[in-house]
């Protein structure tokens, strides 16, 4: 699984995981004169692609983050970077107020001297996307189609109404679009209503 990102350069970077020759392995791209080149220096340790594939979130935003599942999770900052642990079932990474946030099996972690847990343990069981937007977390499940939302320290599970979620995004959490394999929904902050359908 590949992501595209534009870097702070406003450059665009690949990041993410392939199955290569020898297994799991990670990808690494930066857009440079001719092409993407392999941009290894850019993510220290992490930039081995032979130890295994890559989750991150990159981007003008601060942090950026760049784990390597089982190792070690960079939490570049415009201050300098810091080094967290990453735990084996760490899947997915988000961003949102310059606060950097990791989910992995039924938790999700908040990015500070440590791993900080944030709100209880979730009821997903495949998540297929972890959100932030503004001080809400919203964990999407496209298999059961579902979507998770960290309400007042606690997970609120509401079926999606564009059947499986695939991605979430908003200025604000009473302002939110998601997408979905059956269409498009906006959230008030109360409910969904579908805008547009497939």
């Amino acid at each position: 699984m590949l992501s595209v990102f534009f870097g702070r350069d406003y450059r665009v970077r690949v990041a993410g995981t392939h199955q290569g020759a020898n297994g799991v392995e990670s990808v690494y791209l930066r857009a440079l004169p001719g092409g993407l080149r392999p941009a290894p220096d850019e993510i220290g340790s992490l930039g081995n692609t032979r130890q295994g594939g890559l989750v991150s979130l990159l981007g003008t935003a601060d942090p950026e983050l760049v784990c390597r599942p089982g190792d070690i999770c960079l939490v570049k900052r415009l201050s300098g970077w810091t080094r967290l642990p990453a735990r084996a079932d760490l899947s997915h990474v988000a961003v949102s107020e310059s606060r950097g946030f990791a989910l992995a099996g039924k938790h999700v972690y908040r990015a500070e001297r440590a791993w900080v847990p944030v709100g209880p343990a979730g009821t997903w069981d495949e998540p297929g996307a972890l959100a932030a937007i503004g001080e809400r977390l919203f964990v999407l499940e496209p298999r059961q189609e579902r979507i998770h939302m960290l309400v007042s320290e606690s997970w609120e599970v509401r079926p999606s109404p564009v059947g499986a979620p695939r991605a979430l995004w908003g200025a604000a959490p009473d302002a939110l679009w998601v997408v979905g394999e059956r269409g498009i929904a906006f959230y008030d902050g109360t409910r969904f209503r579908i805008v547009a359908q497939t």
